[in-house]
């Protein structure tokens, strides 16, 4: 953990430690993200954000007790470890059954995701390069810059987790997450139509900037272009009783909404009532 507010790791376990308890330990929580959106070719906007917690968990009497806190002041951690204790010791009354952790050795570890470029360590420039320039080279084929629009979206994640437990294990991982889309827009009979790469959601992997750099925007602004022209070119869809095909991310939401929700089972024994409806499902169903 890094602060002038907080304790250091060899404080914290030996708290953990001198508590009168079965078993304790705490996660640490450090989320830091960036958003970036571009317009026609220019920054459009940009969104940091930086998220920190610390989460603390006794056994105490064979059950557990919890407190979180986003204050990592000394004086904050000294509390809410205390509050889990004591939660502990009053769940310990009511308890159905005991719980009971199998013994392990403590562990000592480190690890980090291996990515090649760490977006934290790219200027602002070197990241929008790869939208400014698709943008740029989508609006000049499609030849109508007046009409037509593109967006771009960069998302970086990094996610720092540190565990430290009574009985000695101190574990650090840090994650990163890079997704990012584009698209390009027109006009087609008063109705606007996006076409996007590589998908209305975008692609979303546990990479550095190096993902951004494979989905090759720019290469893929002259499809998008291509694909732009023929919409405004096209005939409009006729009108009737068709056959339809459902791409297979279309067919696997519809399932999804369909019969996925209808299936959960507090919907079933009627436990949920919420915007998403009831069931037509029910136990006898199953016999």
């Amino acid at each position: 953990m890094e602060g002038k507010d907080l304790t250091s790791v060899a404080s914290l376990q030996e708290r953990l430690h001198e508590l009168n308890a079965e078993y304790a330990d705490l996660r640490y929580v450090e989320l830091e993200r960036q958003r970036i959106r571009t317009k026609k070719g220019k920054l459009e906007e940009i969104k940091n954000s930086t998220s920190k917690a610390v989460g603390f968990r006794v056994l105490k009497g064979g059950a557990f007790g919890f407190s979180a806190a986003s204050d990592l002041s000394e004086k904050s951690l000294t509390h809410h470890l205390r509050q889990a204790f004591e939660m502990a010791k009053h769940f310990s009354k009511i308890r159905h059954t005991e719980v009971k952790l199998v013994p392990v050795k403590p562990v000592k570890k480190r690890w980090a995701l291996p990515i090649k470029k760490d977006p934290w360590g790219l200027s602002l420039k070197e990241k929008i390069e790869p939208l400014v320039q698709a943008e740029h080279r989508l609006l000049g084929l499609t030849r109508s810059p007046s009409r037509d629009s593109t967006s771009g979206f960069l998302d970086f994640t990094r996610k720092k987790t540190q565990f430290i437990s009574s009985e000695g294990s101190e574990i650090e991982q840090i994650l990163y997450r890079t997704g990012g889309w584009i698209y390009g827009e027109t006009w087609v009979n008063g109705q606007k139509i996006r076409r996007h790469w590589p998908g209305p959601s975008g692609l979303y992997r546990a990479q550095g900037f190096e993902l951004i750099e494979d989905l090759q925007f720019e290469k893929e602004s002259e499809r998008l272009a291509e694909e732009l022209k023929e919409l405004r070119q096209s005939p409009e869809a006729p009108s009737g009783t068709f056959d339809l095909i459902l791409k297979g991310s279309i067919l696997a939401l519809q399932i999804h909404e369909t019969f996925g929700h209808a299936s959960e089972s507090d919907r079933v024994y009627g436990y949920e009532h919420n915007f998403g409806g009831r069931t037509f499902l029910n136990p006898g169903l199953l016999e």
